[in-house]
């Protein structure tokens, strides 16, 4: 959600390669419990916008514990000017991105605010609500990145003031937990930090709070308490998902309270739903549900979808799904080369739950479209996911192809054969039925595929060798 994680470490996470843009989702109040939901809107212009000249796009970015990352484009008209609106819980950051610019600002629920892009400077704030806060907050920015000390402005407000004292704070705090997770970091300093941090009184929370929140994430799913180490290599080893979401919510249970815990369990729990893992979810929550009312609504919100989801089974006519058993994973390959003789095999190892996989699928339909009625068969090896799952992206998704989904004793031959250590993997199997890259480029990288597929089609069908 927060953070780039590899696909084979944490098998909850739909791995997205999300950039690490800083917002949050904390309330203004001592007690930290109350969420409400409102619109926020930033309309603004380009400075001097040309349109022959000048890029036609501001990207906003906003994230939190609840909704990963949401990523916005808004299109400048040909006046210059363009408007954004979105919906938040709490007060939080959002990132600006024209051109070269990149800027943070801060919103309430019901805030508006009207910026000009491009000028001198390139950023400008023009008025709106928390206008004058704002302005300050990009000053103090401006200042730390030139290595200057904090100095308070003339006519600071107190929310200007707190949320400059809790920035400083967690810049801090987020770098020394980025130094336990640390590889090769011993100990459990940990425990004392978090025995002094008060985790359920948040009253202005600022930019590097959701690197702190995420590096804490990164802590408990990464590692399991003391002596449960041997436990957790079995169950990542089995992609026993929730034996591992066991171990993962045991070591948030016992070092973490209030809203802190809220948030952590909400992450792991929109990881697991996020990975079609609704089962396992089903099994954590009744070990440990959350107790916040807006984060409670919104895990119940998702799962309802990912149910609506999986009920969807009927795929399309440009999906072929193959049943293969208990045959072997070698076996499995070599039934894929006897069904396409003399083809060029285009082999996709995904699974539901890795992002980069699911992220690379709209390529792979363009790549599938343009070699269309060529000697060429895309296979897709799904694996370590359940039937149902599978199933189902395939059909929402309507991902056309030869459909396989491989137990984990066959991914693990495989894996084992062509030195498969993540997904997605690729390979290339001439029309001879021989892999010839087992490392092959993905769908995204177009030009590359596509030179080798080209060399391979062009060649005759020299024998039937085994892959």
């Amino acid at each position: 959600m927060l953070q780039n994680m590899d696909c084979v470490t944490l098998p909850f996470r739909r791995c997205l390669t999300v950039l690490f843009f800083y917002c949050l989702l904390i309330p203004f109040t001592s007690s930290a419990q109350h969420f409400k939901e409102d619109k926020i809107t930033i309309s603004g212009a380009i400075k001097n916008f040309d349109k022959e000249k000048n890029q036609h796009t501001v990207v906003f970015l906003i994230n939190s514990a609840v909704n990963g990352t949401i990523k916005k484009t808004e299109v400048v008209d040909l006046g210059g000017k363009f408007k954004f609106e979105s919906v938040i819980a709490c007060p939080q950051d959002v990132v600006i991105q024209y051109d070269e610019i990149s800027a943070e600002v801060f919103f309430r629920p019901g805030d508006r605010l009207n910026i000009e892009l491009g000028g001198n400077p390139s950023f400008r704030i023009i008025e709106g609500d928390l206008a004058r806060e704002n302005r300050m907050i990009q000053e103090f920015l401006a200042e730390r990145a030139a290595g200057k000390g904090y100095i308070k402005p003339k006519g600071a407000s107190s929310l200007f003031e707190a949320w400059a004292a809790d920035y400083t704070k967690y810049d801090a705090w987020s770098k020394l937990i980025k130094h336990y997770n640390t590889p090769g970091v011993t100990g459990d300093s940990i425990s004392s930090f978090l025995s002094g941090y008060k985790m359920n009184e948040l009253p202005v929370v600022s930019v590097p709070y959701i690197e702190f929140l995420s590096g804490l994430y990164s802590y408990f799913t990464r590692q399991a308490d003391a002596g449960k180490s041997a436990l957790f290599a079995q169950y990542a080893k089995e992609r026993n998902f929730t034996g591992l979401g066991g171990l993962f919510s045991d070591h948030i249970k016992r070092k973490t309270k209030g809203l802190t815990k809220d948030l952590l369990f909400t992450m792991l729990y929109m990881d697991a739903l996020n990975g079609e893992q609704l089962a396992e979810f089903k099994v954590l929550w009744s070990r440990e549900p959350v107790f916040n009312p807006y984060l409670k609504k919104k895990i119940f919100e998702k799962s309802l979808e990912l149910e609506a989801y999986l009920k969807k089974q009927q795929v399309k006519d440009a999906s072929t799904l193959v049943q293969i058993g208990h045959t072997e994973g070698q076996s499995v390959l070599d039934s894929v080369v006897r069904r396409f003789p003399g083809k060029v095999i285009y082999a996709d190892f995904w699974a539901p739950w890795c992002s980069p996989c699911m992220a690379a699928m709209p390529a792979s339909k363009e790549v599938q479209q343009y070699y269309k009625n060529k000697d060429i068969v895309f296979v897709f090896f799904g694996n370590r996911c359940s039937d149902e799952s599978w199933k189902a992206t395939i059909a929402n998704r309507e991902l056309p192809g030869v459909h396989y989904n491989l137990s984990n004793d066959q991914y693990n031959l495989l894996a084992s054969k062509f030195n498969i250590n993540g997904i997605p993997h690729y390979l290339i199997i001439d029309k001879g039925g021989k892999v010839v890259n087992g490392n092959a480029p993905g769908p995204e990288q177009k030009e590359s595929l596509k030179s080798e597929l080209d060399l391979l089609l062009k060649q005759a069908v020299i024998g039937a060798d085994k892959p």
